[in-house]
């Protein structure tokens, strides 16, 4: 089995990804999901050292990886020890070719941005479209301002889209908070987004102004989706972001009184509607089993 993986991907039956930072922090494992083997690594070592310093001398992949149109799309951090930020005022996105399995290219976006939660698989700020976008959703700056901001790759290039950024501080009046997402489905994302402007030190995470919303790539127009109690920020497994299942998104509500999950349905619109309840503790992360046809 596969010890110490941080955060991982399965590209097909028998390929996925992961980083495990005590085998070696500067390379990507690869491994088969059928029978949970590592095959291999991807050694990024020769990219990584020329952005290493006394001062920063560790990388981290533990944010987001996603696989589309041929290629890895992963983030680095470069830090003062393995889980602090902050080396560097922008973000580093390594490229894998997939067949290949080698370096392809390096995006160096002009902001430092956290795409994902440190370690936290299901976060989901970042996912890819049916049309093989990436869209990276960021919760805040790598020195933990809240700063929520979508950009996206377009399939298969190695660039930021120049013309694509939904920067949610516009939408909220002041600094915006996305705690998981944006998920991606026909054309639309979603997140769960705080209302009002997030405290530059988190301290207002327990107003209970948490919503799921709707965001139209095509005009970035934002909308709530109505129907479901107002969530606080409950716990750290609660910054998950809405999980697509059968063309439907579901999303976590938590606050002092409630705790369970709603549905929405974009192809009906309207408001969501009760999933179910959860009788005990927080909602934290939301998995679907496809039973098997063998």
């Amino acid at each position: 089995f596969i010890p110490n993986s941080t955060l991982s991907i399965i590209e097909k039956d028998d390929r996925g990804f992961y980083w495990d930072g005590t085998r070696n922090p500067k390379a990507i494992q690869i491994f088969n999901p059928e029978t949970m083997v590592r095959t291999g690594e991807i050694d990024l070592a020769a990219q990584i050292n020329p952005y290493l310093t006394d001062e920063f001398p560790f990388v981290s992949f533990g944010y987001f990886m996603e696989v589309a149109g041929g290629k890895l799309y992963t983030m680095a951090t470069f830090n003062s020890d393995n889980v602090t930020h902050g080396a560097y005022d922008e973000t580093f996105i390594y490229v894998i070719d997939i067949e290949t399995q080698e370096f392809e290219a390096l995006i160096r976006y002009p902001e430092s941005l956290l795409f994902g939660y440190f370690g936290l698989q299901n976060s989901r700020y970042t996912s890819s479209a049916e049309d093989g976008y990436v869209y990276l959703s960021a919760w805040c700056t790598s020195n933990f301002f809240p700063k929520a901001t979508i950009i996206r790759i377009k399939a298969g290039e190695t660039t930021v889209d120049p013309t694509f950024k939904i920067a949610l501080n516009d939408f909220v009046g002041g600094n915006a908070l996305m705690l998981g997402g944006a998920t991606f489905l026909n054309g639309k994302l979603y997140t769960r987004l705080k209302e009002s402007a997030a405290a530059p030190d988190f301290s207002n995470l327990s107003d209970p102004d948490i919503f799921l919303h709707e965001i139209d790539v095509a005009t970035g127009q934002v909308t709530k989706i109505g129907g479901m109690p107002a969530s606080t920020f409950g716990a750290t497994g609660t910054v998950q972001g809405p999980l697509v299942h059968d063309d439907k998104i579901y999303t976590a509500v938590v606050n002092g009184e409630y705790q369970g999950y709603y549905v929405y349905d974009p192809a009906v619109g309207g408001n969501a509607a009760l999933a179910f309840d959860i009788k005990s503790g927080i909602p934290s992360n939301l998995f679907i089993l496809e039973e098997s046809s063998e």
